[in-house]
This record gives structure tokens, C-alpha cells and sequence, in this order.
């Protein structure tokens, strides 16, 4: 399919996994374990899949970074996720695992 201008339609499909860490309450503070950084996020919300044409990347703005060079994704600012590299989130108030990759 085309648009207007010419350019090519993708329709690429969501990750359910991106789905699954949106539904999670933004209320709540949830600690990622990714490619050996530990940091603690809230407000998960998935990348424009037509973006970069995949449909695998989550963003989320972080409160606070445990484990990792915490000179990068200081409080405040957002850090985005490829949810195929993310090992495991958990809520950090109840230590409920709510993904964990197969695997790990």
C-alpha cells in the first residue's frame, strides 16, 4: 500500500510483551533487569512501531538506576528497551515478577 506521497505502508505487529508492559500501572515503580544494568522505571509505553518499522521497543522514564553507569538515564529522562534483551521486570514495592525472559 502506498500513501499519498509515494511512500511504502508497513504494518508491523507489537510485541506482546510491549502490550503486556504497557497494561502495567503507572502508578507503580518497576525494577528492569537488562543486558546487566539494573533500573528502577515507571510509565512503560511502546514505541511507534512504524517508527523504525519493528514492532519490539519500550520506553520508560526512570526514577532510578541501581546497577550501571549512572552518569546515563539519570532520573527524569526516558530510556528505551528492546524487550527481546529484557531479562526480567518486577514490581520493586512487592518483588512481583511480572515478565522474565525464557532462559534466563
Amino acid at each position: 500500500m502506498l500513501c499519498a506521497n509515494g511512500a511504502r505502508v508497513v504494518s508491523v505487529e507489537v510485541d506482546p510483551v510491549v502490550s503486556r508492559l504497557e497494561e502495567l500501572s503507572d502508578d507503580l515503580e518497576w525494577v528492569v533487569e537488562c543486558g546487566g544494568e539494573t533500573v528502577v522505571v515507571r510509565f512503560f509505553e511502546g514505541v511507534d512501531p512504524t517508527i523504525y518499522d519493528r514492532g519490539d521497543l519500550v520506553v520508560a522514564q526512570v526514577v532510578e538506576k541501581l546497577v550501571g553507569d549512572k552518569r546515563f538515564h539519570t532520573p527524569g529522562t526516558f530510556i528505551e528497551y528492546d524487550v527481546g534483551a529484557i531479562e526480567k521486570v518486577f514490581s520493586k514495592d512487592e518483588g512481583t515478577v511480572v515478565y522474565e525472559r525464557s532462559g534466563t
